[in-house]
């Protein structure tokens, strides 16, 4: 029996230390939440332990004190030891908490007291990444100052130099971190054009997509960097592209932010109006959602071209055709069934609009609603030089419509 109450005594004398320190690790956060010097210090007095940790997040009270921008706690706690360098759960420091919101003087003094500025979060992220992203320009020099940098980073503060360094050394041009971004897309989303430059002509893909299907030239609309959207257009940019969830395209964010000039790019290289998010929005319904008139009525004139487009493919009319394409009219244009303009002008066997139109850069082989192709259409109708014109020009003659049938069925 006596050892029974032993046991009790030791296991009861456990639970009340934990309770204790979990007692005391609650009044140190709270303290450091309100700014309570002297209640921090009496604290560390009674010798609390310094590199405690809340329940919620794994937040130590070094990092409680530098989201709060308290210079004179984080001084107490580096003098009783706090690590500077521990991680919460989703491995931030307290150098990223302090970079992320601008103070200054705060990370300099940890960096002081030894932060590793190159650490990285769960999800790849350094502090530069950080001040960078939230355009804290005299951190992210007093961050490079301390020795921050490598190939990302130097691609999103726009530091050519380094960059060609990096690349120089061997650095992977298409290196993601955990998010999937790449130096392209942070370049690009920061609209640092000679850095974008650099990095596609050292072979950077300006089609990658990150994890949700994000791409360099999103990124670029989204921040409204004229110069960056021409130059990744130029470069083969995928105009179209889609996110993968929910299905927005780099139309769809430069109108729902209003930089026209992107908008107008982008409809110059046939960007499809007419494509919907996974909530069934278009680029125009976003635009008019804003209160943005101006591109509400630029992407209005794009469709009202498109559907010129259609109607000029069908009856054959070659000129129209032309000019409608000259103006920046999509060449991909297509009705509410998804049946584009190669596909009326196959269907009615008009060869030299079939022509002009793949010679612009015509889909040969995309489908409408129902799968269809536009040699689907031309083998239907028994447009024989249409056909060979298709199949010659990259037409896949074994594509299935919804139910299965092929050209050769249609013919």
């Amino acid at each position: 029996m006596g050892f029974i109450f032993i046991l009790f005594g030791i296991i009861g004398a456990i639970i009340a230390v934990y309770y204790y320190k979990k007692k005391k690790r609650e009044e140190l956060i709270k303290a450091i939440e309100k700014g309570d010097k002297e209640k921090v210090k009496e604290l560390l007095d009674k010798e609390v332990e310094i590199n405690i940790r809340d329940n919620y997040y794994g937040a130590t009270p070094l990092m409680y004190a530098s989201k709060n921008n308290d210079l004179e706690i984080i001084r107490l706690l580096l003098e009783k030891g706090a690590n500077v360098n521990l991680t919460d759960k989703y491995g931030q420091t307290a150098l990223m908490y302090a970079s992320s919101f601008g103070y200054k003087e705060v990370v300099k003094l940890l960096l002081d007291n030894g932060a590793d500025v190159n650490a990285k979060n769960n999800n790849g992220r350094t502090a530069l990444m950080y001040a960078s992203w939230n355009g804290h320009k005299e951190i992210v020099e007093l961050l490079k100052s301390y020795g921050a940098v490598e190939l990302l980073e130097a691609a999103e503060i726009g530091d050519k130099h380094k960059v060609k360094q990096f690349l120089e050394n061997c650095a992977d041009v298409n290196a993601k971190d955990e998010y999937g971004w790449t130096a392209l897309m942070y370049a690009s989303g920061k609209g640092h054009k000679e850095v974008v430059e650099l990095l596609i002509e050292k072979g950077a893909n300006v089609n990658a997509e990150d994890k949700d299907g994000g791409t360099a030239l999103m990124l670029a609309s989204w921040k409204g960097h004229n110069e960056v959207v021409k130059l990744l257009l130029e470069k083969g940019a995928d105009v179209n592209a889609r996110e993968y969830e929910y299905g927005r395209t780099a139309l769809m964010y430069a109108s729902e932010n209003g930089h026209k000039e992107v908008v107008k790019l982008l409809l110059e290289k046939g960007a499809d109006v007419n494509a919907k998010n996974g909530y069934g929005w278009t680029a125009l319904k976003y635009a008019s959602k804003e209160g943005h008139k101006e591109i509400a009525e630029l992407i209005k004139s794009y469709e009202k071209k498109e559907i010129e487009l259609l109607n000029a493919c069908e009856i054959g009319d070659l000129e129209k055709v032309k000019q409608l394409l000259e103006k920046g009219t999509n060449v991909n244009a297509k009705n509410k069934d998804g049946k584009t303009a190669l596909m009326y002008a196959s269907e009615k066997g008009h060869k030299e609009v079939v022509e002009l139109l793949i010679e612009k850069g015509a889909d040969v082989n995309a489908k409408n609603k129902y799968g269809l192709t536009a040699l689907m259409y031309a083998s239907e109708k028994g447009h024989k030089e249409v056909v060979e014109l298709l199949i010659e020009k990259g037409a896949d003659v074994n594509a299935k419509n919804k139910d299965g049938r092929t050209a050769l069925m249609y013919a």
